[in-house]
Formats: C-alpha cells, structure tokens, sequence
C-alpha cells in the first residue's frame, strides 16, 4: 500500500480527505494531514511517504523538498472531489512505475523514476500535453528540474536512414536508441537540461531546457548549434548513423509544447 502526505490549511480540504472512502481499493493506505511546515517535515523523516501533496501557500515546503526529498512525487490538491480523485489515480499510476520490478538489473526506484521522467518528457516533446496547465502539473508530479517557464531551445534532427538504420542496423528499438543518444549529448549543457525523445524512425527531437534552481545565463543560439552538430558527428563516428539537424529555435519554454499552442513545425 502506498502512503500520502497531505499539506493544506484548508479545514475543507482536510474534510474532503478525511471522508474519502476506497483507499485501499486504490492501493493507498488512508493519507496522513498536516498543517504547517515543521508538521509536514517532521512526518516525512519519521515516516515512509510515497507521495505528498501540497497546498497553496507552502512554497518554503516545496523548496526543502527539491533540495532533501528530490525522489518523492508531489501532486496538487484541489478543492474538487472529482478532480482530485483523477490527480490521485495519476500517482497511482506513477508510482507503480518507481516501484515495479520488470528488469534483470538491480532493482533501483531512483532509477524507474527517471525512467518513467523520461516517458513523460517524450510525451511533452510529441506535443501530446494538451494544455500549459496539464504541462506544470505533470512537471511538478515527476519532480522535473526544468524551469517550464523560461525560454528553451528546441532542436529537431532527421535521420534520413530512418526505418533502415532502427531495423537493419540497430535491432534495439527506439528507446534504446534514445538512451545511446543521451549518452553521446549529456544531460545537460551551459545549466540547461537536455531532454531528447525519438518520437518516429525518421525524427529525433532535443530540448536544452533552464533548470528552476537558478538562470543558465544567455546561451548564444550559434552555441547550441555548434554542440549539436559537433554531438551528431560524435554519434555518425561511432554508432554509424547519419543525422542532420533540420530546426533549431528558441521556444517561451517547456509549456509551449502543449498541443494548444499555436506554433508551427517545420517539415
């Protein structure tokens, strides 16, 4: 059974946590309420938390929980039972990718996080997110370093071998493609994130995204070309696989890969 923490001074919202039935049926032990912030620290080093969710109104906690709680989801809290409920099934839904066991290799949940943060950064870059707002929830739920708010580069690169190069070549698949692809660019560049997803045989998208601890600066453009392209020739000499970067551009950030942004892709 996992076990919420709920911060709120809200005595509606505490009712409405306080009444709800089925926790069990939903794999959760009954949540634990706290008040203040020392309440919501102090149950943290004493008990085993899962999840927590944070009320308006707790920034400090949220800032202590980047810097001594990094691995443990945070999810919002909304003053709508049925709203709320679908937020939960959410976690559910995240949490049993951090604890599942479905690999030869240690089992590590730091690891799965990660992996699931992954998924979810591929589905961002697919423009799968519908809406800014569902892109700042699930930014805050999978405990993302990125700054969604501050301006990003957004980087597509074509692979003309396409299909030839993942079935003939390759044998591996594309998420195993997408981790070799990490390997060879990083994890991050000049303070910013980078995030790449293969989101089709013929298509490799990156982001170099600001991190929400402090400004990565002013990275000229002329830069993150250079390091891309410098990357790709890295990757063609070891890996044998042609690559050309066909789109670089600065984006507001990370929210406007939201479906309902208005931006075009060039093709």
């Amino acid at each position: 059974m996992y076990r919420l923490l709920i911060v709120t001074k809200s005595p509606t919202i505490e009712k409405m946590f306080s009444d709800a039935d089925g926790w069990e049926t939903m794999g959760f032990k009954p949540p634990r309420v706290r008040k203040t912030f020392e309440e919501a620290v102090e149950c943290l080093r004493k008990h085993h938390i899962d999840a927590i969710g944070i009320d308006e109104g707790f920034e400090t906690l949220e800032q202590w929980m980047d810097e001594k709680q990094p691995q443990i989801p945070v999810f919002m809290i909304i003053d709508d039972k049925e709203q709320q409920l679908t937020i939960i099934r959410e976690v559910e839904l995240l949490l049993n990718q951090i604890h599942t066991d479905n690999s030869d290799v240690e089992y590590n949940e730091e690891t799965n996080f990660s992996a699931a943060r992954e998924r979810w950064m591929k589905y961002l870059l697919s423009r799968l997110a519908p809406t800014k707002k569902e892109i700042l929830k699930q930014q805050r739920l999978y405990r993302c370093s990125d700054d969604p708010q501050s301006p990003c580069f957004f980087a597509r690169i074509s692979i003309p071998q396409g299909d030839m190069f993942i079935t003939e070549r390759w044998h591996y698949g594309s998420e195993r493609l997408a981790t070799a692809l990490r390997n060879f660019f990083g994890e991050e560049y000049e303070m910013m994130n980078i995030h790449i997803a293969v989101v089709s045989p013929e298509e490799v998208r990156i982001v170099f995204s600001p991190r929400s601890c402090g400004a990565a600066g002013v990275t000229p453009d002329m830069k993150v070309k250079a390091y891309i392209e410098e990357t790709i020739g890295q990757i063609q000499h070891y890996l044998g696989l042609t690559m050309s970067l066909a789109e670089l551009k600065t984006l507001n950030g990370l929210i406007d890969f939201a479906a309902d942004c208005t931006w075009s892709e060039e093709k």
